[in-house]
């Protein structure tokens, strides 16, 4: 568990259900401070997952470490990405996630979030693409 966990509850996990740009990187600053660690490939091993019919945290539980931090579930940003697992596998996610996980939305107002997508190199031209 973290060291810190009086001050996050000494959860298993912590999934952030909130979309790019409504402060995930905020987030994930945050409860790594707090001890929480995040997990390269995530989302990748969730797409996977789901591609076979797997529930999309199976591969996440057995290859990363815990406490957990999944700070997006969104894949949009790029040519190659167009998934939403927050959307499409929300009850799975909820089904299969540790018992002890925080499942945070983080959200932003509608005005400030397009200024943030517009100032982000060219992913205001890559969503309006999707």
């Amino acid at each position: 568990m973290p060291q810190k966990c009086q001050r996050c509850g000494c959860f298993q996990a912590v999934i952030n259900l909130g979309m790019g740009k409504t402060g995930t990187s905020s987030l994930g600053a945050y409860m790594t401070d707090l001890g929480y660690v995040g997990c390269p490939g995530d989302l990748e091993m969730i797409s996977n997952a789901t591609r076979r019919g797997d529930p999309p945290l199976s591969d996440v539980l057995k290859q990363c470490t815990n406490p957990l931090l999944i700070t997006e579930l969104a894949g949009v940003y790029w040519p190659h990405q167009s998934f939403l697992f927050q959307s499409t596998h929300l009850h799975a996610l909820v089904q299969n996630a540790p018992p002890r996980t925080l499942f945070v939305h983080t959200v932003r107002s509608p005005a400030a979030w397009v200024a943030s997508v517009r100032a982000w190199n060219t992913l205001e031209q890559r969503l309006r693409q999707r």
